[in-house]
């Protein structure tokens, strides 16, 4: 019989025995050794297991993350909600900047503090506020555009109130206003305006020409205030009265000092007290003037007007500033000129005429109605629209001529006995 055992093993060549190490991963729970198949079966399942535990925790976080965005977009969505119902986030993104002058040249811009208001860009209270049509060279190309209108003590300042996105706007000083004229309008703009106040103003840089409409008591209002202010208390030389009737007096020239109204102009001599006030309705004719004074021959104003005395005076009028000089020109002889249009325009009866020739020359002590073959009621009623149409005007003493009344008699009249 053979025996299975191979006689070359050596039992002795197996070495010691050794005792499993249970934390051994080839020991199983029992203590037992396992195979490497088993063990690498055993291997590959706790990796796969590995696998899917790490892919679940990544969805857990993607769902995760997905909920926090959708928290923060909710929370946005929130602020964002309160910012347009509630307060505004004023707060500027990084890199703005903002303009807190919002003002370059004759521009001035809105910011987001607040509305634009051209009543800050003039010194004190404002005298005069309208809004209207205006055409300036500084100010929209010069093309006509509605404009707010604020005349200061020392300046003018138009702004554009039409639907542009910044304010613009052209402060003009009052000191820099060289012409002031109603009713003068440039022929490119004849279509675009019927009554304006012109304004020709001049900084050194050049004349800007700024065509404002207005009509009726405001073109007058507007007009007579601008004068106003730059006819304040203006030095002057004067004399008065240089012609008194008809008669040439030997008046020495003073100075003095010129100021104006609506209806009339001041003068004060520097010598005294007395003033000379002359209304603009008493003024009978307007030229040219010569004084002279401390050895210096000067071109002014001759004025022909009604005195205290109802008798006609002539003074003679220079300002020191030729600027200021021909302003006042242009004050004068505006009313003047306004009075004249209201003559040609009349129609003068032999009723009107018997009374205004009985009036220039009858003396103060005399009774027109021992002149006049009227009873005194149809007298009053000539008087009454005489008076209506500014040609006389009722005093204490009686019915006596106006400026008016007397340029009437000075040529319309001749006018109609021709």
């Amino acid at each position: 019989m053979t025996s299975s055992v191979d006689s070359s093993f050596n039992v002795a060549d197996l070495g010691d025995r050794m005792h499993l190490d249970r934390d051994s991963e080839l020991v199983d729970e029992d203590g037992a050794a396992v195979t490497l198949q088993q063990w690498v079966s055993r291997r590959e399942a706790q990796r796969y297991d590995a696998l899917d535990a790490e892919s679940t925790d990544q969805s857990k976080g993607a769902a995760s993350r997905e909920a926090g965005s959708a928290d923060g977009r909710s929370t946005a969505a929130e602020s964002h909600s309160t910012n347009q119902s509630g307060q505004l986030d004023i707060a500027p993104d990084e890199g703005s900047t903002s303009d807190s002058e919002g003002q370059t040249g004759g521009t001035a811009s809105v910011d987001s503090g607040g509305l634009f208001d051209p009543r800050e860009r003039i010194s004190g209270d404002p005298i005069l506020t309208t809004e209207t049509t205006v055409a300036c060279s500084g100010l929209a190309d010069g093309q006509p555009v509605a404009c707010r209108v604020v005349l200061g003590a020392s300046e003018l300042v138009l702004a554009r109130a039409d639907d542009t996105m910044g304010e613009e706007y052209t402060a003009i000083p009052v000191d820099s206003i060289v012409d002031l004229s109603p009713d003068q309008i440039p022929s490119e703009f004849a279509e675009t305006f019927e009554s304006t106040v012109a304004i020709a103003s001049d900084e050194g840089e050049g004349r800007q020409l700024a065509i404002i409409e207005l009509r009726g008591n405001k073109q007058i209002g507007f007009a007579n205030e601008l004068f106003k202010l730059i006819l304040q208390g203006c030095e002057i030389i004067v004399t008065h009265p240089a012609k008194k009737g008809g008669r040439v007096l030997e008046t020495d020239p003073v100075p003095g000092e010129l100021t104006v109204d609506d209806r009339s102009v001041s003068i004060t001599a520097a010598d005294g007290d007395d003033e000379l006030t002359i209304r603009l309705s008493d003024i009978i004719h307007i030229g040219t003037g010569k004084q002279t004074y401390e050895n210096l021959r000067m071109r002014g104003l001759s004025i022909r007007h009604l005195h205290a005395s109802k008798e006609a005076a002539e003074t003679a009028i220079k300002l020191r500033d030729d600027r200021k000089q021909k302003l006042f020109e242009r004050f004068v002889r505006q009313s003047y000129r306004k009075r004249k249009r209201k003559i040609e325009q009349l129609t003068i009866t032999e009723a009107f005429k018997e009374v205004l020739v009985a009036l220039y020359s009858a003396s103060d002590e005399m009774d027109l109605s021992m002149i006049i073959d009227k009873n005194p009621g149809e007298l009053q009623d000539v008087f009454d629209s005489l008076q209506d149409v500014g040609l006389v005007r009722m005093t204490d003493d009686g019915t006596v001529l106006t400026g008016l009344g007397r340029v009437v008699v000075n040529e319309k009249i001749q006018d109609v006995n021709t």
